[in-house]
């Protein structure tokens, strides 16, 4: 899923750096004492790009841009309500699927105001897997 969504980034700022970090979360198996026995985990990504200001594209313009990159590699858009980032009202966002892998991405873009008065977009993406089997987990 990673090299799908950083390519189609990428290509939508492509004198940009990727900034990238990552989190995995026991999701499944038994309940014990409110905790989970990690046999199941969901992982997640988040890869995103601090635009030019020279860039005077709007958020809706630059997800669609993405979003062009990955239908062109087999992703499809999801049909879902919330198209705008959580407390980025300025921004836009949708979510992709692609058959035969296990997880979602979310595309997202919103503006913000630098120190010197110009606006900038931040261009970014969110990957989460399913709730998968732990290859790793081992009982005890």
């Amino acid at each position: 899923m990673k090299p799908d969504v950083a390519d189609a980034l990428k290509a939508a700022m492509p004198n940009a750096e990727l900034d990238e970090s990552s989190s995995a979360d026991d999701c499944g198996g038994l309940d014990i004492l409110d905790s989970k026995d990690g046999s199941k985990r969901k992982g997640s990504l988040d890869v995103t790009i601090a635009g030019a200001p020279s860039d005077t594209r709007q958020s809706k313009e630059l997800v669609e841009a993405v979003v062009k990159q990955l239908s062109s590699r087999g992703w499809t858009v999801e049909k879902r309500s919330d198209t705008t980032p959580a407390g980025h009202p300025d921004g836009y966002m949708q979510y992709l699927k692609k058959s035969g892998l296990h997880g979602t991405v979310a595309v997202s873009a919103s503006p913000f105001k630098l120190t010197s008065g110009k606006v900038s977009q931040t261009l970014g993406a969110t990957v989460v897997t399913d709730c998968l089997r732990n290859p790793d987990w081992r009982k005890e």
